[in-house]
């Protein structure tokens, strides 16, 4: 497998760890159980826009980066989104499995904090590969 192939197949995996990660929150919907948030007035658009950045465009953006970007620059760019995506699993992690835990995360987060880790390797290497040619 190619380091192109790896960094596009991590950004995949991150990207349905996020999908999985929902699903999961969602899950005790089906034993008719509330899943909203207490206390909320009215959905933080901010927030859902973050998030919808953090989850769907940084991986969609480091996805295409890698296919199609050619050169030093191109994997820059992949370096700087697998830092941040990292980064965050790396905080996301520690809010959602020490401060509110749930045993259904414990299946999910650190297979995405894992694999964003790797994501970040990958990139670094295939930056390092690029400033070498």
């Amino acid at each position: 497998m190619t380091r192109i192939q790896k960094i596009i197949t991590l950004w995949g995996l991150v990207l349905a760890g996020f999908l999985a990660h929902n699903i999961a929150d969602l899950l005790p919907i089906f034993w008719a159980v509330d899943v909203a948030v207490e206390h909320a007035e009215e959905a933080p658009v901010g927030m859902m826009a973050f998030m919808a950045i953090i989850t769907y465009t940084l991986p969609a953006v480091g996805i295409a980066t890698t296919m199609y970007g050619r050169g030093r620059g191109a994997a820059l760019v992949n370096l700087i989104l697998a830092a941040v995506m990292a980064l965050f699993n790396v905080l996301h992690d520690g809010g959602e499995l020490i401060m509110a835990f749930n045993p259904v995360q414990v299946f999910v987060l650190p297979f995405v904090l894992c694999f964003s880790i790797l994501l970040a390797v990958e990139s670094f290497k295939w930056y390092k590969e690029m400033g070498a040619e």
